[in-house]
């Protein structure tokens, strides 16, 4: 660290003097001069000779204090479009590197994203591709296979997520793999699907398994970069980004442009999530206004419900406050908002000291984003858009928490969350698969299989369980849904 900073001061000197320039992504950006990574370097300057030669100083003079060599075959040069071809090979000449066309990855990710995005970020496909194939030859109960979903092959892309948006359907690719592996599908072999990849990402309190949605996922990771926009304003990426995506306003105010960068329609493409999850902490209220932002904390939508006529479009919230007191001025709230509102802004505390507005994440009590709490929000945003969904609600609640509760091996709340879900290979799910045509037991051949049935109301299964020498609780005689046995079951016991 010691030495990089002194590479740092040797590098910042000789462009203060004038020696050395620096690129910028547009002119009201910061010219960068270096970028340092552990022990890579990245060194910007103009393509002259002058420049090349005091870079060539710099690099000796550091050689020579630190005692470190600078490693020329394994560096290399990379040209602007528009620079001579003669001038190239001077360069290259001068510093002993060759030139690159193209950086195809940088730390792990690609540098240059093209038109087929699918093509680009495919490589994230075969990778957990290898690793599902890896596990194929291991017997894994659907306990481990779970495990190894959620561990390993759903979190390969993650790196990668959290800077770029992946397309659509690479995530459902990555999705359909994962849920061939679970459902036990080996090589071409046709298994059957259970249950929808929608409903196994659901959390494990709604009926889910809890594995990740991608799509959604990839947002509330982008979203995080967002939310360091809003934080972190002194630093360079915010200076850089800022300069050139929203130099006139706030990030939650910015838009994509056409020739934007991919990074940046990525980060566009979640500012949805923290539009949804954010509201303003009213400090001096300068920069909120009153009709277009959220700043109403415990409000509905944390906006103004009822706007009038006597509210102008540009005011702010500044506006409604006493200069002398720094307090709310009631009577013009009163005079200006319907009587609903101006009670949820009255209620708003205000400090004595002249403090700035700030962002706040609702989705934490701590006010900060988070990812975790950022996919929740996406998930809400998803289900929005299927009303029916919505309506049913948490089927079970009290006996999915009751379920992964039970101080039990694993596989068994899994056999377990299969049977109340009503995914078992029995006979009645044959039939409706049509894969068989009777779906009476083959065990007493009276009834028809059920869960309910194979599991309880079964001769041969009350024979076994008559042989428990724990106490157990009488089924209820009727109900053929295992949610409703067990519930029906918890309730009797807490009477």
């Amino acid at each position: 660290l010691l030495c990089a900073e002194g590479f740092t001061s040797l590098l910042q000197k000789a462009e203060m003097e004038g020696h050395i320039h620096g690129v910028s992504i547009c002119r009201r950006a910061p010219k960068i001069s270096h970028l340092l990574f552990a022990d890579d370097s990245l060194l910007f300057c103009q393509a002259s000779e002058n420049e090349t030669k005091e870079v060539l100083e710099i690099l000796k003079l550091y050689a020579e204090a630190s005692g470190q060599c600078i490693h020329m075959e394994k560096s290399s040069v990379y040209f602007s479009s528009n620079t001579a071809s003669q001038k190239r090979e001077l360069i290259k000449t001068m510093l002993g590197v060759s030139e690159v066309q193209r950086f195809e990855a940088y730390l792990g990710l690609p540098t240059l994203v093209g038109r087929s995005k699918y093509h680009t970020f495919s490589f994230l496909k075969d990778r957990v591709w290898k690793k599902l194939q890896g596990w194929k030859g291991k017997i894994l109960s659907r306990a481990g296979k779970e495990i190894l979903i959620k561990a390993v092959a759903q979190s390969i892309p993650t790196y990668t997520m959290s800077v770029f948006q992946l397309p659509v359907k690479l995530c459902e690719e990555l999705q359909s793999m994962c849920a061939r592996f679970w459902w036990g599908q080996v090589g071409n072999e046709r298994k059957i699907h259970w249950l929808s990849w929608d409903k196994l990402t659901r959390p494990k309190i709604e009926g889910g398994m809890g594995f990740k949605d991608l799509h959604q996922f990839n947002l509330a990771m982008l979203a995080k970069q967002g939310w360091r926009l809003m934080q972190d304003q002194n630093s360079l990426l915010f200076q850089c980004l800022k300069a050139r995506y929203f130099p006139r306003s706030h990030f939650l105010e910015a838009n994509d442009s056409p020739n934007s960068s991919y990074t940046w329609k990525s980060i566009m493409a979640a500012k949805h999530i923290l539009q949804r999850g954010t509201y303003w902490r009213v400090g001096n209220g300068r920069h909120i206004r009153i009709l277009n932002e959220a700043w109403i904390p415990n409000h509905y939508t944390n906006r103004v419900l009822h706007p009038t006529s006597n509210i102008e479009d540009g005011m702010m919230v500044e506006d409604l406050m006493d200069p002398e007191t720094r307090g709310w001025d009631r009577e013009v709230i009163r005079q200006k908002f319907h009587c609903e509102d101006a009670e949820a802004i009255m209620r708003i505390p205000l400090s004595y000291r002249d403090i700035a507005d700030t962002v706040v994440w609702n989705g934490e009590k701590s006010g900060v984003y988070t990812v975790r709490s950022g996919y929740r929000e996406a998930q809400k945003a998803g289900k929005e858009s299927n009303w029916a969904e919505c309506s049913k609600g948490v089927v079970g609640g009290e006996v999915w928490k009751m379920l992964w509760k039970l101080k039990v091996p694993n596989k068994i709340k899994v056999f377990g969350w299969r049977a109340c879900r009503g995914i078992l290979p029995t006979r009645v799910n044959l039939v409706k698969r049509r894969i068989i045509t009777d779906n009476r037991c083959e065990t007493c051949k009276t009834e028809p299989e059920t869960e309910v049935h194979a599991l309880w109301n079964c001769g041969g299964a009350q024979d076994i369980w008559a042989g428990c020498p724990v106490r157990l609780q009488k089924c209820h005689v009727g109900l053929e849904d295992m949610i409703q046995q067990i519930g029906r079951a918890s309730c009797r016991e807490r009477v």
